[in-house]
Formats: C-alpha cells, structure tokens, sequence
C-alpha cells in the first residue's frame, strides 16, 4: 500500500494498543486492543525555514539504516539496526543500535 504524504508527516505503520485506548493503567483491567493509525514525521522546520528531514527504512535488516536525519546545513546521521533476535530466535521489533 502506498503512504500518502502530508505536508511534514507520512501515514506510518499501523500498531495496537495492547491495553486499549485508556492506557495502561494499574488499578483498571485491560480492555480490549485496538487498532491505531500512525503518522511519522518527515520534516521538521524552525520559523525562518531551517530544519531537519527525517526517513525511517522499517524494512532495515540487522546492521543497515533504520533511520536517517539529514540537516539543511548537510549533516547526516544514521541510526542502525540492532541485530537482537526475540526470545524464540526470530527477528526482534526494529530497534537502534548504533548511531554514526
């Protein structure tokens, strides 16, 4: 599926609320999951037009970029993905591991 783009935000992944939209929350009992609808932010700029891009890469395997943020003065920075397998050998959620 294609994401659209907004202005400075992307349509994202989609995730759940493991504990439903009142949170987590010690003293209620958990309600049902739910679905939710993220948006990723790809640009961030200050009032006179300066400011940072940002890519995400969620298909990254283990060592390549998960995330890039490039500034208009022409730094970049990579954070790479974190090798960690889950408890039962499969791939781990994304996570950084590294930042260059």
């Amino acid at each position: 599926m294609a994401r659209r783009q907004h202005g400075y935000v992307r349509e994202g992944r989609e995730g759940w609320l493991r504990h439903g939209y009142n949170g987590v929350n010690a003293m209620l009992s958990p309600r049902h999951a739910g679905g939710t609808q993220r948006f990723d932010l790809t640009r961030s700029a200050e009032r006179d037009g300066s400011g940072i891009a940002i890519e995400r890469h969620y298909d990254a395997r283990p060592g390549d970029v998960l995330l890039r943020v490039c500034t208009d003065d022409g730094l970049v920075i990579h954070a790479l993905r974190d090798d960690l397998l889950a408890e039962d050998g499969r791939s781990a959620p994304p996570r950084i591991g590294r930042i260059e």
